[in-house]
Parts: structure tokens; sequence; C-alpha cells
């Protein structure tokens, strides 16, 4: 009797054909990260990834810049335009391809939902990835390296200045501490004044858009029940109000305006205000009022 083995079945494509393509945000790499369309995911990450992948990773970078929200991509497409075959299923070459990039964590695939979750921007090779490259392109490597730190472009010093000063500002910090900091941190006063503008605009806009804080009631009459205008600090003591008048600053009105020849208008000690001839001046202590001495000396 001869029995004739039946051909394994095939297992199929990874999830829903066609596959939803999605951003996979990284607030530092969209930032700081690398283009996989940039002459350096050519030159240090195609080794690593190999051909398709890379390509893959462009393509998907590309069709991503056009649709931000995401897009559908076909299986059978998706490997016509890297050059690949369509058979194979879960073993075909444009599955792995995409396996590829999952195993470098530069996407992320849910076959049950068939959501592919892809980065934008590529992160600079870790020290164990530049180990794995050909000795000529570790020495391009670390010379590329020394060159970027010595001189740093603008535009990269700009978006590492709009980071820090966002992150700042979402600790808690002030504007004003927030320039001081980038300062200390050696950065131009007129790249810190701009970083420091765009971080604010960017934070005020995501507190406006997250709503109040839970359990803040607000004010009634606001139109969203709450409002983000800056609380008034309490001044030092000894320091006087001002009100602003047309933009113009203005000391309060008050009895004692100081004399004027004093430099700051206001002196540290207020002056003993004189009476009507005949009566006695008075002292407050405690909100009780005493006699003053008299010229006498008696009470």
């Amino acid at each position: 009797m001869t029995v004739t083995a039946l051909p394994a079945p095939d297992p199929g494509p990874p999830g829903p054909d066609p596959l939803l393509v999605r951003p996979w945000p990284d607030p530092v790499l969209d930032e700081l990260g690398h283009d996989p369309r940039s002459s350096y995911c050519e030159r240090f990450w195609l080794p690593l990834l190999g051909p398709s992948a890379t390509l893959l990773a462009r393509r998907l970078a590309e069709e991503l810049e056009a649709a931000p929200d995401g897009f559908d991509l076909p299986l059978a497409d998706g490997a016509r335009s890297l050059g690949l075959g369509v058979k194979g299923g879960r073993h075909g070459p444009f599955v792995r391809t995409v396996g590829r990039l999952v195993a470098f964590r530069l996407a992320h695939l849910d076959p049950r939902d068939g959501v592919l979750l892809t980065r934008r921007k590529l992160a600079p090779l870790t020290r164990v990835q530049i180990e794995k490259l050909p000795r000529p392109l570790r020495d391009e490597h670390a010379e590329w390296q020394a060159r970027d730190r010595r001189t740093p472009d603008v535009e990269r010093l700009r978006r590492r200045s709009r980071q820090l000063a966002l992150s700042l500002l979402e600790c808690g910090e002030s504007r004003d501490e927030a320039e001081r900091q980038l300062h200390r941190w050696r950065y131009h006063p007129a790249l810190t004044r701009e970083s420091v503008t765009w971080a604010w605009e960017r934070h005020c806009t995501a507190l406006a858009a997250a709503g109040p804080p839970p359990g803040h009631r607000g004010a009634p009459d606001h139109p969203d029940g709450w409002s983000t205008a800056p609380r008034l600090q309490p001044l030092p003591t000894g320091v006087p109000p001002t009100t602003a008048t047309g933009g113009a600053e203005h000391p309060a009105p008050d009895a004692d305006r100081g004399v004027l020849d004093h430099p700051d208008g206001w002196p540290p000690t207020p002056r003993t205000p004189t009476g009507p001839t005949g009566v006695q001046p008075t002292t407050r202590t405690g909100g009780a009022e005493h006699l003053g001495p008299d010229a006498d000396g008696a009470a």
C-alpha cells in the first residue's frame, strides 16, 4: 500500500490584507533621529538591515509623510514595489522583510488586527551594532561621529534646544528658569529665547487640549469651566503694590508716598504722620491705640 503525503497547507499572510500602517511616535527620535532616506541610513543601517528592509523603511517613511495618520498597504503591492515575490505566505520574502524591521524595533506588528506601527526616524547605531559593521565602515562611522561633534549644524542645535526647553517646562520650570538653564548649558542667547518661546506655545497648547485637572472647579463664568490665566503671586514684604494703566506701571496711591529724592521712591521706614496742632499723635500696637508720649515724657 502506497501512502502519498499531502502538501502542507499555506499558513497565509500575517493577519488581514491589507496591512494598516500607522506611525509609531517617539518624541526623541522624531526630533533627533535619522530619516530612513538619509545618507546615514544608507551608509550604516543598510549593512545591518539588508537592502529589502532598508527600501521598505524608506517607502513607509515616504508614505507616512504624505499621510501622517496612516495608510493601507496591500501585501501584494508592497511586495511588488520592492521587487519581491508574493508567494510563500508567512514565510514569503515580503513578510520576512517586515519581520526584519520588527526584529530591529523599527516597527511593531500586531498580527491579530493587521496593524503595523513603524518609526518615522531611525536612531543612531548602538555600540554593539557598530561592532557588527565591516572595519572600513566602523572607521567611517567614527569619523562621522567626530565630525558631527566638531561642527554641529544649526538645525540640529535648534531641535535639541527646543526639546530641552519643552522638557524643562513640562517638569514645572518657569520660562525664565528654563532660559537660564539653557544659558548654563552654553546655548546661544538668541537660540535660547526662540526655543523657550516655541516650547511655551507647545506647552500651553497641550495644557489647553488636556482640559482642567481632576477636581478643579474653575470659574463658573468661564466658557470652558476653567481658566489658563496665571495666578497672581503675592509680593514680597516691603514692596509696594503697583497698578497697570495703559501698559505702564505706577505706584499704587497711598497716604505715605515717601520722599521724592529717595532712590527707590519708597523709603524702608514710613514717615511719622503729623496731626493737627494741639492733637496728640497716636501709635498702633497690636490693633490698639495708645497716646504717644508728650513733650514732658508723661504717659
